[in-house]
């Protein structure tokens, strides 16, 4: 059992990076990570997760993570960025990564272009009489306009493979098997990048590159889809 609070983990090379483990081969349980912030700054970075960077997927070296929450944490990577697990963990079982939303309303001002009619009495029975319209001014004033922007006290950013539980899963060989999340939630976490992006797995498992069959198995995955959102962004 670990516990990392309020802290600043930094990693400057192309190494793994972890609020628990930058690399696993093993069982972690029980380990929390709150309130803080674990950054990758190696353009070629490959693994960075709130509880573990990197894992095992091998059949004898299998990584198993169980019951673990990553609260409130902002975490920022490069390729294979997981809340729970960045990149080759196979079994994830009751964690979480927890968030909470706030709406902030902002008021902006914008021009509204307004028509009044500016003509005296005299005018306008002038204009009566000759059956013309009275002339038109345009005036120009300005309204308040309302914009609602959610806050997430989670955010899961990196450019490709980013996922709310787990980063990039892996390839799968003869000794190597797909990945495994069972009982996972998460919750009030932003999650954005460039490609590959969920709120459970970022990259699935495959055999061969570019493939489509989904191997990886989600037993009964929670997201709150009114809040969460896993978005594709351009930089």
């Amino acid at each position: 059992k670990c516990n990392v609070l309020r802290t600043i983990i930094t990693n400057n090379s192309n190494g793994y990076t972890g609020g628990i483990a930058a690399f696993a081969n093993n069982t972690i349980s029980e380990c929390n990570v709150t309130s803080s912030k674990i950054i990758s700054t190696g353009t070629s970075a490959n693994g960075l997760g709130g509880i573990v960077g990197h894992g095992s997927n091998f059949t004898n070296t299998l990584t198993y993570i169980y019951k673990c929450i990553v609260s409130g944490c902002t975490l920022t990577g490069n390729n294979g960025v997981g809340g729970i697990a960045g990149a080759g963990v196979a079994n994830i079982e009751e964690s979480n990564v927890i968030g909470e939303v706030t709406e902030k309303v902002t008021l902006t001002s914008i021009d509204i272009e307004q028509e009044e009619i500016s003509q005296s009495e005299e005018e306008n029975i002038e204009l009566e009489q000759q059956n013309s319209e009275p002339e038109e001014e345009i005036q120009t004033v300005q309204e308040p306009v309302e914009t609602i922007v959610k806050e997430y006290s989670s955010k899961i950013t990196g450019k490709n493979n980013v996922g709310g539980i787990l980063g990039d899963a892996g390839i799968i060989s003869a000794y190597s098997q797909f990945a495994t999340l069972t009982n996972c939630t998460v919750k009030g976490t932003e999650i954005t990048g460039l490609s590959k992006i969920s709120e459970a797995i970022g990259k699935n498992s495959y055999y061969t590159a570019n493939e489509t069959t989904i191997y990886d198995v989600l037993n009964n995955f929670i997201k709150e889809t009114d809040n969460d959102k896993a978005v594709q962004i351009s930089l």
